[in-house]
């Protein structure tokens, strides 16, 4: 089971930490499902939205601050639940590991192409799937069948995750190191 992007490294920064958030707002009656390590953007009224392959990502979704409505006391989780509900005249913030350059790792489906070792500079898209709220999971995955050269990928294939770092066969799964190449902070950049 896909498990979304899990960010992992900064070039020359080190490991993300919390701090390394960016806070954008979400619309309070924004109904969409977002789950951390779900890749999000941005609306055109600059909140935040759940990402999809002709979106500019802003990064990966890392939780949501909020006053609940039924409570009034703050809350922060790591799913936002489509029309969740907020206090009146509040604010509900998401935060987003949002550096353009952050090394995440993922699950590629590898479908019915695998990626091979030979990719790895190649672009890619996101399999964007619905997650699971109940057990706060979420579904993306890299789409190996989208690879290839020259622009248009959301990702930049770096290499494989699997302890061995080998690559699997088509039919399987694996874990790939990933980076964003359509990203608002940007340019984008055609692959090798």
């Amino acid at each position: 089971m896909a498990y979304g992007y899990v960010p992992t490294r900064v070039p020359g920064a080190g490991h993300p930490s919390p701090n390394q958030y960016g806070q954008y707002t979400i619309a309070d009656d924004y109904n969409t499902l977002l789950i951390a390590g779900d890749l999000v953007a941005l609306h055109t009224d600059g909140t935040l939205i759940n990402h999809t392959v002709s979106l500019l990502m802003i990064g990966v979704f890392g939780g949501v601050e909020y006053v609940d409505d039924s409570t009034g006391e703050v809350r922060f989780d790591s799913v936002w639940t489509a029309s969740q509900s907020i206090k009146s005249g509040t604010t509900a913030y998401g935060y987003v590991f949002d550096d353009p350059d952050i090394v995440l790792k993922a699950q590629s489906d590898q479908d019915t192409t695998a990626f091979a070792l030979a990719q790895v500079g190649e672009l890619a898209d996101t399999d964007a799937a619905a997650g699971n709220a109940t057990i706060k999971r979420s579904s993306e995955a890299v789409d190996s069948s989208s690879a290839g050269t020259g622009s248009g990928g959301n990702l930049k294939l770096l290499g494989s995750a699997q302890l061995d770092r080998a690559f699997t066969a088509a039919g399987s799964t694996m874990d790939v190191f990933v980076m964003p190449n359509e990203h608002r902070l940007k340019a984008a950049i055609d692959g090798i």
